[in-house]
């Protein structure tokens, strides 16, 4: 123990998690990769450059204002995804949707009614001037709205039709990137973006002049920084999103990329802007005008078919032949491994106090797993949650990165995931999700340590838990797991997981006091135990 907890043992681990997160390796180190150079835009800031030749890139996120701003609610979000193409010409095109269904934080038009709005957006940017430090390029949006006051986005049939009312949003802009130096570049943009001037009889939008500016920094070759100021002239002074009885507003972003892999990036960052859609980045956040918008959003662009493990990696990775399934989950406490490239696992799971549960894991890149479930928790007496009446069938879309890996020559395992989703019934509950795992193999199973959180309303549940997997044999494992709930009982699962050899199932055999098996459920404690059993298939899946 002694030598273990020396200065030079946690120096050495110290060190690991950075050099592992920012270093880009031999993998990469004769090849292009799609999110190596400045991208065609970040989140509120449009480039000249367009997306590399014959990519496709999916997004999605969400952001929100801070809990503070609503009461200790979760905040006032936006939701938002889309789609871009570039062939191998100089243009290309996308699509977008943005969501956003809550109160205001004050009264807009003098009303503190709900505002639902949904926007489908399509895009198209063509590139007029390239060289070697200077790009410009066309911007042309246009996005179809649908806007309503007083009711909800599932109980839109029952608002009246003079509170409800759709409109079409255009914008035009031209943006112009220089190169100063080998990692600055210099980004201005000129436009005008056209909405509705009246909407459900009172002030729209209306039209409005915009210039921008904004710089990025390359800080590492997976890191940029990047901030933009848009001066915005409004065609009318008492507009949605007009602060006072002014035509003029200041827009901001300041955010950073990260690239997760060679295929993916997530973005974070603070904007008062609305979405990041191709119209919605010149409103105001209108339903806090005064507030900021704190956001994230991650960017994905496949590597190919029949690619599979081959697909690149920051550094090259060392595994042993015929390695089997890198499936390692516990019950209730998720591993940091992701599965191999395009792989998909499903797993089926009943427990005796009415729990049951549908989940599904697809890798489509290397350390890159999406993942989504369907749960009806057990909540029994002790659990500290909703009565089982309010509660309904849950959701969770979500994700994990493999950030470290053993396998790359890192001294551990790393992972982390996000998941969000809400009930199907009324009244709906949404949940937020974060956890990070890190673990080490040994010859006689592998060893993790789990943090996790949900954020729901305004409450919040976290715990640090512990998970052994014991292999007693070639095709048997025994898991234990314990986890430390914050203001609550500690979480706990046993159990057996046997894997036949030469067939793609495994199956489990558990005993836990879990409400759950996912997200939030995995920090919700019954009084009394139940036994559970699952079955889990793994096969191939080549998408994308």
């Amino acid at each position: 123990m002694t030598d273990f907890f020396s200065h030079r043992r946690l120096s050495a681990i110290m060190l690991a998690v950075p050099v592992a997160l920012f270093h880009t390796g031999a993998a990469l180190a004769d090849e292009g990769w799609p999110f190596a150079s400045l991208p065609e835009s970040f989140v509120g800031m449009t480039n000249g450059a367009l997306q590399p030749e014959t990519t496709f890139r999916g997004f999605i996120g969400s952001s929100q204002t801070s809990p503070a701003s609503s009461g200790g609610q979760t905040g006032r979000q936006v939701y938002f995804g889309g789609l871009r193409y570039r062939a191998d010409g100089p243009w290309q095109l996308g699509a977008s949707l943005a969501i956003f269904d809550d109160a205001p934080a004050a009264p807009i038009n003098g009303s503190d009614e709900t505002v639902t709005y949904v926007g489908w957006g399509l895009d198209l940017k063509y590139q007029l001037y390239e060289s070697n430090r200077i790009s410009a390029a066309l911007m042309l949006g246009v996005e179809a709205a649908y806007y309503s006051r007083g009711g909800g986005l599932t109980t839109q049939s029952s608002v009246a039709p003079d509170d409800k009312e759709w409109f079409v949003a255009t914008t035009l802009s031209l943006p112009v990137t220089y190169q100063i130096g080998d990692r600055f570049w210099l980004t201005g943009e000129i436009g005008y973006t056209q909405a509705a001037t009246t909407l459900v009889g009172e002030p729209g939008f209306g039209g409005r002049f915009l210039t921008s500016a904004g710089l990025a920094y390359q800080l590492s070759d997976r890191l940029f920084a990047y901030g933009t100021i848009k001066r915005i002239a409004r065609a009318i002074d008492s507009g949605i999103d007009a602060r006072g009885q002014s035509n003029l507003d200041y827009l901001y972003t300041v955010g950073a990329q990260f690239a997760l892999t060679p295929q993916s990036v997530v973005n974070f960052y603070i904007t008062n802007a609305f979405s990041p859609t191709a119209t919605g980045d010149d409103f105001l956040f209108f339903p806090a005008k005064s507030e900021a918008v704190f956001g994230v959003m991650l960017s994905y662009i496949p590597s190919g078919r029949g690619i599979g493990d081959a697909a690149l990696t920051f550094r090259p990775a060392r595994r042993a032949e015929n390695e089997g399934s890198r499936f390692a989950d516990g019950f209730t406490i998720n591993a940091p491994h992701t599965l191999a490239s395009d792989r998909v696992r499903a797993r089926l799971a009943f427990g005796s106090a009415g729990q049951s549960m549908l989940s599904l894991y697809y890798t489509p890149e290397p350390d890159f797993q999406i993942e989504i479930a369907v749960e009806d928790y057990a909540l029994a007496a002790g659990s500290d949650f909703r009565l089982e009446s309010d509660e309904d069938l849950r959701f969770m879309i979500g994700g994990r990165w493999q950030a470290m890996d053993q396998a790359y020559g890192d001294l551990f395992n790393l992972g982390f995931g996000i998941s969000a989703g809400r009930d199907f019934g009324k009244p709906s509950l949404g949940v937020l999700f974060v956890e990070a795992t890190a673990s080490m193999a040994f010859d006689w199973g592998e060893a993790a340590l789990n943090t996790r959180g949900a954020l729901y309303a305004s409450e919040a549940k976290a715990g640090i838990g512990l998970l052994i997997s014991y292999d007693l044999g070639q095709t048997l494992s025994a898991i234990g797991e314990y986890t430390v709930v914050q203001n609550d009982s500690a979480v706990w699962s046993v159990g057996l997981r046997y894997t036949p050899q030469n067939l793609p199932l495994s199956f489990d055999l558990y005993l836990t006091n879990a409400a759950g098996l996912n997200g939030l459920g995995t920090l919700l404690s019954n009084d009394n135990p139940q036994i559970g059993i699952s079955i889990h298939w793994e096969g191939g899946l080549d998408l994308l």
